[in-house]
This record gives structure tokens, C-alpha cells and sequence, in this order.
């Protein structure tokens, strides 16, 4: 079992902690590879139309190549890092009321050797704030990219990986990517179904969701995406 980061934005936290969210889905990049094949040598000929599964593409390159996906295989774990701040708590000694202040590491040392389970009237400790928590920040939120380990509240075992062409995401998969359908969707959707495309609002929420994070026109680039399906790991077992 290996285990890898992943970075995860306040919406897509929010939908884990919920249990709405199973699935993360990312665009294969050129540098990765198959078994010495970068995987867009072989989309080549899936443009030409010469491969029109998945599968055969698979089997084309060299021989049934086996998936290297950067996010792990079923039975790996992806540790989640999101926005947050590290700050001092302290509590009053007459009443358990807390404040929040800066973390000074020059003065108070490294903050994972001051988390504690619970903050002691009259101590403090260090404590971790999620941006997905929808707090304030004392000073500011740090990009989850400088999230280390010790910080990170929410670990995934990969429970199937594959890779398919964005547009093919089914209306289970949409739900499961954790979306939440707006009267815009179901107002579009149904605008499709009259021009003979039967599209569900749930596929419409996630490629609207997905512009929004890629720019505009990245739904109809159609690109091959990973599709990473995962379960939350809890301690002392699976939620």
C-alpha cells in the first residue's frame, strides 16, 4: 500500500465530510505514462478513429500495458490537503470561552508538538482551521499545497481507478462527484432533451462545475480525464 497527497478545494472537502463525494475525476497529462508509453501517443489513434474503446487502446500499446495512475490503484490511500491556518487557541481559566491568535513558531515551536484533543482552561495549544469549514482566518488561508501530513484530517482508500473521456460520465457518476443540481441545470437539461439530447441535469451540474474550474470550452475539449473512486478512511476503520 502506497500512500500519496491529493488537493482537494473547500467544496469538494465539504461533499467528503457530507458522504456525497466518491469520485474526483483529473486530466491525464502528457507526462504521464504507460508502462514507457505516454498515454497521448496512443490517443492519437483514437482521434484517427482507428481505437474506439478504452479497452482496445489499452491492448494497442505494446500489448496490454498495465494503468499507471499518478492518484495510486485500489488499495492505496490519498492523504487530502485543503486551505487552512494553523493558530494558537487559548482558554479562559473561568470559563471554557476560546481566542484564536497567530501561531508564532519562532516563539512556540514546531505547531504539530502543541495539538492537543482538547484545549485546558487556562492553556492552549495549536489547532488547525479548514477553510472548508467556512471559519474566519486569523491573518489568512494557506493554499493546500503547503499542507503537510500532520495537518491533514481526512485520508482515502482508492477503491478503483480507470480512465475515460470526460463527456462519458454517467448520472450516477455525476452524483457521486458530489454535485448538487441547481434549477439551472434541470432548466438546461430539459432544453437538451427538446433538441433530442438526452443529457441529465446531474451531467450538466458537473460539466457547468466543470468550466468553472477548468475555463470556459473545457467540457467540449472532451479531454481523457482519470476517474479516481474512493471510501473515507476513519480511525480504527472505514466510514
Amino acid at each position: 500500500m502506497k500512500e500519496r497527497h491529493i488537493n482537494l478545494k473547500a467544496w469538494e472537502v465539504r461533499a467528503i465530510l457530507e458522504g456525497r463525494k466518491t469520485q474526483t475525476r483529473r486530466m491525464v497529462k502528457p507526462y504521464e505514462w504507460f508502462e514507457g508509453h505516454r498515454i497521448h501517443s496512443c490517443v492519437g489513434a483514437v482521434r484517427k478513429g482507428e481505437i474506439s474503446r478504452y479497452e482496445d487502446l489499452i491492448s494497442s500499446c505494446d500489448g496490454g500495458i498495465q494503468r499507471r495512475c499518478p492518484y495510486g490503484s485500489p488499495g492505496d490511500r490519498l492523504w487530502v490537503r485543503e486551505a487552512f491556518e494553523v493558530v494558537r487557541e487559548t482558554c479562559s481559566y473561568e470559563v471554557e470561552e476560546y481566542d484564536y491568535f497567530p501561531w508564532d513558531a519562532e516563539f512556540y515551536g514546531p505547531p504539530q508538538h502543541a495539538l492537543r484533543a482538547k484545549c485546558p482552561r487556562g492553556g492552549e495549544r495549536a489547532r488547525v482551521l479548514y477553510r472548508a469549514d467556512e471559519d474566519e482566518p486569523i491573518e489568512r488561508w494557506r493554499p493546500s499545497k503547503y499542507m503537510p501530513r500532520w495537518a491533514s484530517r481526512i485520508t482515502l482508500e482508492v477503491t478503483g481507478v480507470r480512465v475515460e473521456r470526460l463527456q462519458d460520465i454517467s448520472a450516477h457518476d455525476a452524483i457521486a462527484e458530489g454535485v448538487e443540481i441547481s434549477d439551472l441545470a434541470k432548466l438546461h437539461a430539459l432544453a437538451l432533451r427538446k433538441q433530442g439530447r438526452n443529457i441529465s441535469a446531474a451531467v450538466v451540474e458537473y460539466g457547468i462545475l466543470w468550466e468553472s474550474i477548468n475555463g470556459p470550452g473545457s467540457w467540449d475539449v472532451n479531454p481523457w480525464v482519470w476517474v479516481v473512486e474512493f471510501k473515507r478512511v476513519q480511525e480504527g476503520g472505514v466510514a
